[in-house]
């Protein structure tokens, strides 16, 4: 999975756009002027420019045709004069827009207007167009041609950089799936598949007891909890929390409700908590180290948790031919999370109970989970790899943007501003560059794009390579 928004976020500032040197072209946002990367768009081919692309991408309305004398206009019907679009105030024949009689003819403060290939900004209301009263304007359209521009040159750049970020996500993950490069990772595993035998007890000696869960790569691993699995010999109802090291109060509670005695209780999360990332700030929470653990004094006497033992240390297990089902299964999970049961002594518990504990005076056992049992699945959050390396993405960012306002150009409808001449030839050129199989540039920009997969390819990095097998190394205190 990718979070678009967030690589998004991140890329935008990673190209930029050269603003004209002609003082009548339009000045784009200064976000769009920015680049960390140094690489511009407008470098990327020819006709990307500030007066190409404020003619061809913008759509003032594309339905509207030019002014004809003969023609009978309705009210509100649009048509298009001197650089200009109109709209009738009332039905009218052989009146130009120009007169201000028959077609609208005011222009108010903040409206964005086209007005003879130039684009203004209205400072006061007015009945003049920039001609006649420039002080009254910021390079925006006449009092005779009010009706606005939905899109602004710049805004209209940010959908296409965007886009083209969006493109670059999709292909990534596409190409690796059809190219059979991507590993799939754990699914569905559950800790336990086997239910404990009701005469092996953990005693209540209210402690704070559960699992330490160790993600073994912070690169793009996200823990999905999905159900918790409660083992206990009376009825009991309390709540599991999930911490991380650099989290006071618990970022998750969870209650159970234990309604069967000496069986499994399976409690179905209603939605799926994602551990790994913090979705606030993107950050990895407590290098991917959390606690999922519970007070033994929320158990009323005489309620034991019944527990199973499952050697989780012993390395040579993993590897028999005729291991217990859990053995096997916790084999497969091993390349992605480590998992250590752990006890916290009652005189080591805060005054708040639910808050963060001194990890330090954590005990870590191997033979017992302490009636509990979950359901997960690991998946890939490529999110933080991209992020990693934004500056592979740059040039297939340049060209794919460059690539996409090309292919507006040559799809463009008629607009004003350009001789028909000039669009015919911009329309045929960007056409050519785009899907000829004899151009260099379309060659170029496959050969960017084929550069930025390669570099993917070999990451090492779980969810673009298979993960290295590796056994499981936790410590026992």
């Amino acid at each position: 999975m990718i979070d678009n928004k967030i690589v998004s976020e991140a890329l935008k500032e990673q190209i930029g756009f050269r603003n004209s040197n002609d003082p009548n072209d339009p000045v784009l946002d200064y976000v769009l002027t920015k680049t960390e990367s140094g690489l511009y768009v407008n470098d990327v081919h020819e006709l990307i420019n500030t007066k190409n692309m404020n003619y061809l991408l913008i759509n003032y309305d594309t339905d509207i045709e030019d002014f004809d004398i003969l023609l009978t206009y309705l009210k509100d019907e649009k048509c298009l004069s001197n650089n200009g679009f109109f709209k009738a105030i009332q039905e009218t024949t052989g009146n130009t827009p120009e007169n201000g009689i028959f077609w609208d003819g005011s222009a108010t403060n903040g409206e964005i207007i086209f007005y003879n290939q130039k684009t203004y900004t209205v400072i006061n209301d007015t009945t003049e167009n920039p001609d006649k009263n420039p002080t009254n304007f910021t390079l925006i359209n006449s009092s005779w041609t009010p009706i606005s521009q939905q899109k602004s040159l710049s805004d209209e750049l940010k959908t296409f950089v965007e886009g083209a970020s969006n493109d670059l996500m999709s292909d990534l993950i596409s190409d690796k799936a059809v190219n059979r490069e991507t590993k799939p990772l754990l699914d569905t595993f559950i800790l336990y598949t086997d239910v404990a035998h009701i005469t092996s007890k953990e005693l209540k000696q209210d402690r704070r007891v559960g699992f330490e869960v160790n993600l073994r790569d912070t690169r793009g691993l996200l823990f999905a909890l999905k159900s918790i699995r409660t083992q206990f010999d009376g009825i009991v109802n309390f709540d599991i929390q999930i911490h991380t090291p650099n989290s006071l109060e618990p970022l998750f509670s969870i209650n159970i409700d234990h309604s069967k005695i000496s069986s499994y209780e399976v409690t179905k999360l209603a939605e799926t908590i994602m551990l790994g990332v913090d979705k606030e700030t993107n950050e990895i929470a407590g290098n991917s180290t959390f606690f999922i653990s519970y007070l033994e004094n929320s158990l009323p006497l005489p309620v034991n948790a019944i527990k199973r033992t499952l050697k989780f240390l012993d390395r040579s297990a993993l590897r028999c031919s005729r291991c217990p089902s859990d053995v096997k299964n916790w084999a497969n999970a091993s390349p992605y999370f480590n998992l250590t049961p752990f006890y916290l002594l009652a005189s080591d518990i805060p005054t708040n109970e639910n808050e963060l504990w001194d990890i330090e005076k954590m005990v870590y056992v191997e033979d017992t989970n302490f009636g509990l049992n979950f359901s997960c699945s690991i998946i890939c959050n490529e999110t933080n790899v991209i992020i990693e390396n934004l500056a592979e993405f740059s040039p297939a960012l340049q060209w794919h943007t460059a690539y996409k306002i090309l292919e507006a150009f040559g799809f463009s409808t008629r607009v004003s501003g350009l001789g028909d001449e000039i669009k015919s030839s911009i329309k045929s050129k960007a056409q050519f560059d785009t899907n000829s199989e004899n151009s260099q540039w379309l060659k170029n920009y496959n050969m960017i794009r084929q550069g930025l997969r390669e570099t993917f390819k070999n990451l090492d990095f779980p969810c673009f390579t298979p993960p290295i097998r590796y056994g499981i190394t936790k410590k026992i205190l």
